[in-house]
């Protein structure tokens, strides 16, 4: 990830995405800096969108999984990684 790429994303759904996963957008943003950041192409979703999934570890020391879309960084999902996702980072395969 490019350090000096712009993010952004919608206020109201940040605002749905913290009160569902308690992670706040701007606190996501930190984990885009990730250098052990895992990329992968969103295959659930890629017909109808440009969407990439991440797991990277933010500035808490979360492991966070993310979805951007657009193909530039806009976050629509942050939220904690799950086992399985936590699996797939150190594995490089989701």
């Amino acid at each position: 990830m490019n350090p000096e790429q712009r993010v952004s994303w919608n206020g109201r759904k940040a605002n749905r995405n913290l009160a569902k996963h308690g992670i706040s957008f701007l606190v996501a943003r930190s984990a885009l800096r990730d250098p052990a950041i895992r990329i992968w192409p969103d295959i659930d979703h890629g017909d109808a969108y440009d969407r990439t999934v991440m797991i990277g570890m933010d500035v808490h020391a979360r492991l966070l999984f993310l979805v951007t879309e657009d193909g530039t960084i806009r976050v629509i999902s942050a939220r904690r990684a799950t086992k399985r996702e936590e699996h797939a980072c150190t594995t490089g395969t989701l």
